[in-house]
């Protein structure tokens, strides 16, 4: 049984069936481990792109080191790319439509008494 260390170089030359054996290997920990950092509806996203990002840079991966710590180093790299990009929390349309008639509604009295100030 080759090493991950093995395998991984082995996607650097373009085998298929190493990268089958390493997405085999580390689908449960490392879908586990982004649900856990970004939840679990963002998380296949995530899986997906580690893998991407891993064999583009496949190329650049050192054999002396660990190929899980490199692994979970790009996911913990994308999971917080993934917090950084903030996204707004969805509204009720109905409930801005009332607060912007609210903001209106003064804007529109305190210009009416300015108005009156100035005449």
């Amino acid at each position: 049984m080759a090493s991950d260390e093995d395998l991984m170089v082995r996607v650097a030359t373009g085998d298929a069936a190493a990268l089958a054996e390493l997405c085999r290997r580390y689908e449960r920990p490392l879908y586990r481990f982004l649900a856990r950092h970004v939840g679990p509806t963002d998380a296949d996203d995530l899986y997906q792109e580690t893998w991407l990002h891993l064999v583009r840079a496949a190329t650049r991966f050192d054999p002396a080191r660990r190929f899980s710590t490199w692994l979970f180093q790009i996911a913990v790299n994308l999971a917080r790319d993934e917090h950084r990009r903030q996204r707004p929390e969805p509204h009720d349309p109905a409930d801005l439509d009332a607060h912007a008639g609210d903001a209106r509604g003064l804007d529109a009295t305190e210009a009416g008494i300015d108005a009156r100030r100035l005449l």
